[in-house]
């Protein structure tokens, strides 16, 4: 891109460096302790601050585990719950991180059609109809179009997912700490398997790869980090 043009490029993905915290100094406050085989694997202050960050968003009682980044979080979700060659529903289109993700997976991406409230639910309806096992939405910041989810849209989206409540859902919400637009739940309660994603790499930095996952207990079980 030319360095003349009044334009910003945001193919990247990455945040403005300048705007990133100073984190040399909180860390070196944090002399880390020895840890054995067979502790708790977050610390104990930061599960309560994840807790209470995603429960308002959650609907049912859920427990949280962190990841490698939301990518890394949606493989170990389809891992956990699917097999290989299931069809999963995504936007069309889709981040192209997340395509690979699954598909390293050896899964298999379906194509929903959106627009600029997001996901359709016609279209969701009719994929799910053809068998899809599971459905995975952006609901702020969608990239590469930057549409989110809006009300009216999340709760369309929900009434057509009550129908289907053994469908895995997960929600990649990783703009959530910049995200000016309110999030919108499309999780029924009467969903059996679901996950929220929040990552931190946008505000926090891309280097610190990590993610924050509420889910229901039996899916908090299979996506455990090694």
């Amino acid at each position: 891109m030319s360095p003349e043009t009044a334009l910003v490029d945001l193919a990247h993905g990455n945040p403005n460096p300048q705007w990133l915290p100073e984190l040399t100094g909180l860390l070196a406050e944090c002399l880390p302790k020895p840890f054995l085989y067979g502790e708790d694997t977050i610390l104990p202050e930061l599960r309560r601050w994840g807790l209470d960050w995603l429960k308002p968003d959650c609907p049912s009682h859920h427990e949280m585990e962190l990841t490698h980044g939301a990518v890394d979080a949606i493989e170990r979700l389809a891992v956990a719950h699917l097999v290989p060659g299931d069809q999963v529903a995504v936007e069309d289109p889709c981040f192209l991180g997340t395509i690979n993700a699954l598909r390293l997976a050896s899964m298999q991406t379906v194509g929903v059609e959106i627009d600029d409230a997001g996901m359709c639910p016609e279209a969701l309806e009719a994929a799910l109809d053809k068998g899809v096992r599971a459905v995975l939405v952006t609901p702020r910041a969608h990239n590469p179009t930057g549409c989110s989810l809006s009300k009216h849209r999340a709760d369309a989206l929900k009434r057509v997912l009550a129908a289907h409540p053994n469908v895995l859902i997960i929600v990649d919400d990783h703009f959530a700490l910049l995200a000016e637009t309110p999030y919108h739940s499309i999780i029924p309660t009467t969903t059996a398997r679901w996950a929220l994603i929040r990552s931190v790499s946008k505000g926090l930095g891309p280097d610190l790869r990590l993610a924050f996952v509420a889910c229901d207990l039996a899916t908090a079980d299979g996506c455990e980090p090694d």
